[in-house]
């Protein structure tokens, strides 16, 4: 149980930083609804794992109330954020639409191009963002999105120098066999030799003894062929 308050408060810290940054953003941030739409995911899972605690606390026999009390204070701070979250989310929103219908009402004639097509811009289009990024009060929210970029960005740089890695070192493995197998036919070559020379010795030394006797007995037939008087 220690263990799961443990996560619990990591991630309830994390959480915070997380939403700290979101809410320190101005009005006019652009992409509004995506980092909604992720602290959102994010309180639903913390929500979750949160209940889950819970039931285990609450059905274990041995659950103290230190541990009851824990949950219960992550639980309040949770609600404390999630409702500030959705002041944030509520205000953004109105924000966003209150300027975007008075520019509507106000430029509907002069956005008309000669081709009579609306001239007017939206939230998705490219030209909503051009003056946000050269905003200087959007520089945290060009920090909060620049680290996943970087970190994907080092994550492929991490996986180009391992693939980089394991090409070196099977071609060194490659090399290594190579120079095993030139090791091994010089050496089963040198033995085939040696064992040639060994094989010719014998069957030298063979011939030899049998030159031998054979030179043996004729020297002793020459010597009885002289002892018969003539």
């Amino acid at each position: 149980m220690a263990k799961g308050y443990a996560i619990l408060q990591r991630k309830l810290e994390q959480l915070e930083s997380d939403l700290l940054q979101v809410l320190s953003l101005p009005p006019e941030t652009p992409c509004h609804q995506l980092l909604s739409e992720g602290i959102k995911q994010r309180f639903v899972f913390f929500t979750n794992l949160l209940s889950t605690e819970l039931s285990s606390a609450s059905s274990s026999p041995s659950h103290s109330s230190k541990t009851n009390y824990q949950l219960r204070h992550i639980a309040n701070r949770l609600s404390q954020f999630e409702s500030a979250f959705r002041d944030w989310d509520h205000h953004q929103i109105s924000s966003l639409a209150a300027p975007a219908s008075a520019e509507t009402c106000s430029c509907t004639e002069s956005c008309v191009n000669d081709d009579g097509d609306m001239g007017s811009t939206e939230l998705g289009d490219q030209a909503f963002y051009e003056d946000d990024y050269d905003d200087d009060d959007n520089d945290d929210y060009v920090e909060v999105f620049e680290e996943p970029v970087v970190e994907e960005k080092a994550t492929m740089t991490m996986a180009m120098a391992m693939a980089t890695e394991s090409v070196g070192v099977e071609r060194d493995v490659k090399k290594e066999e190579e120079k095993e197998g030139r090791v091994w036919g010089w050496s089963r070559y040198c033995g085939v030799m040696g064992g040639g020379v060994v094989v010719g010795a014998l069957l030298m030394g063979f011939v030899m003894v049998r030159f031998c006797d054979c030179f043996n007995c004729y020297l002793q037939h020459g010597d009885s062929l002289s002892l018969i008087p003539t």
